[in-house]
């Protein structure tokens, strides 16, 4: 069941509305406020170093160590990467071998639509040839009208 009366104070508790910010500056075993990113990080390593009685040196990884199934696992990852890489490469030349085609027929049509513009002219020329006699006998046709 809920508890309607104190509703307000779990609200309150739940959100740390009314806490005071307890914090207080970090300061050193002399007691004097550290300041410095620097020696901030060497405070906190000695206080974690006494709290956990760790005096074992730091050591920093070096590249290559570590057990044999990382390894593994990098050749298999590095293989389904390559694996992904060469599907989508085939897939993309395929798509481009499909746009080069449909470009050849289109080059194709034009390549026809030039010809037949070319068929065109012949038979305009052909057409002017034809309609040349029959404009001469206009013109002389009119001649005559004109004279009488």
């Amino acid at each position: 069941m809920h508890d309607d009366f104190n509703v307000h104070r779990k609200v309150r508790e739940i959100t740390r509305k009314g806490h005071k910010n307890n914090c207080k500056p970090l300061v050193n075993e002399a007691g004097e406020i550290i300041i410095d990113a620097g020696k901030k990080k060497e405070a906190w390593k000695t206080y974690l170093e006494n709290l956990f009685h760790d005096l074992r040196k730091e050591q920093k990884p070096t590249v290559g160590e570590g057990p044999e199934i990382l390894v593994d696992e990098d050749l298999y990852q590095i293989g389904t990467r390559n694996t992904e890489f060469t599907r989508h490469l085939t897939s993309r030349v395929n798509q481009l071998a499909t746009e080069v085609d449909d470009l050849k027929q289109d080059v194709s049509g034009l390549t026809e639509a030039v010809h037949d513009l070319q068929n065109l002219d012949a038979h305009v020329e052909e057409l002017n040839t034809a309609v040349n006699p029959i404009n001469s006998n206009v013109a002389e046709l009119d001649k005559t009208l004109s004279t009488h």
